[in-house]
């Protein structure tokens, strides 16, 4: 989808005309680059977050490029502070860490599909039990509800991990085409932005710091250096071969 483009355009105005927040999830063509973008949007149409996945995991980024840290922000709304973390990004501490350390009230994490817990039709990493407990661990730490839509299984984690509400991946869509979970958004407070005294705080990343042990040098690697992947580059079958220079 492209920004502005009609079927953007068509997202927004019913957005509007429904006049409530709204999260999206979506693959955005910019110029010759596609993205794993998130945005929230506001009752008016505002984009309050528009980000890309920072490092699309696995296969993902042999199509997709990556996005940047400075994305990496919590918002705050008439109805707390939030933020957007996307699938596979709640698993690596680049996305996490930066994330957890804005207080938030509430999380957005969806995931493209999930099936039920012990469906062996799915993945270990497309299936529930790996991504409740994912989201769990990310809801402790934050001290929030996290809502995790996805295609199939949904759900809503605790500040306790438990999951709170849930909608299997059998469901009818017919019947089921939405998981509602309401929580109190009155009590949030809006002026604390970070906490010192959090397992997720400036102190503690100067712990972990000083814990990496010595002995393993200082190297890059291939991981984190940013990778963009051409639209041309794809389409001229280069992904198909056999020498593929990923950077």
């Amino acid at each position: 989808m492209v920004v502005d483009g009609p079927e953007w355009n068509r997202l927004i105005g019913a957005i509007k005309e429904a006049e409530m927040y709204t999260g999206i999830t979506f693959s955005q063509r910019l110029g010759d680059n596609l993205f794993m973008a998130q945005a929230l949007i506001s009752p008016i149409g505002d984009e309050l977050i528009f980000r890309h996945k920072l490092r699309p995991s696995g296969d993902e980024r042999d199509i997709f490029s990556d996005g940047t840290i400075d994305q990496l922000k919590v918002v705050t709304s008439a109805q707390g502070r939030v933020r957007m973390l996307e699938c596979g990004e709640h698993q690596y501490p680049s996305m996490t860490f930066p994330m957890l350390a804005q207080a938030e009230n509430f999380h957005l994490g969806p995931f493209p599909y999930m099936g039920d817990a012990g469906d062996d039709n799915y993945l270990w990493w497309e299936g529930a039990e790996a991504n409740t407990g994912t989201m769990g661990h990310y809801s402790n730490l934050a001290g929030v509800y996290s809502f995790t839509p996805a295609v199939g299984y949904a759900f809503v984690s605790s500040p306790l991990s438990q999951v709170v509400a849930s909608i299997s991946a059998k469901a009818s869509f017919e019947d089921h085409p939405m998981l509602y979970y309401t929580i109190d958004t009155s009590g949030f407070n809006t002026s604390k932005t970070y906490d010192p005294d959090s397992q997720v705080s400036w102190a503690v990343l100067q712990q972990i710091d000083n814990a990496f042990p010595k002995y393993i040098p200082h190297e890059e690697g291939d991981l984190v250096p940013h990778r963009s992947v051409s639209i041309q580059w794809m389409l001229s079958g280069a992904l198909n071969s056999s020498s593929v220079d990923y950077n």
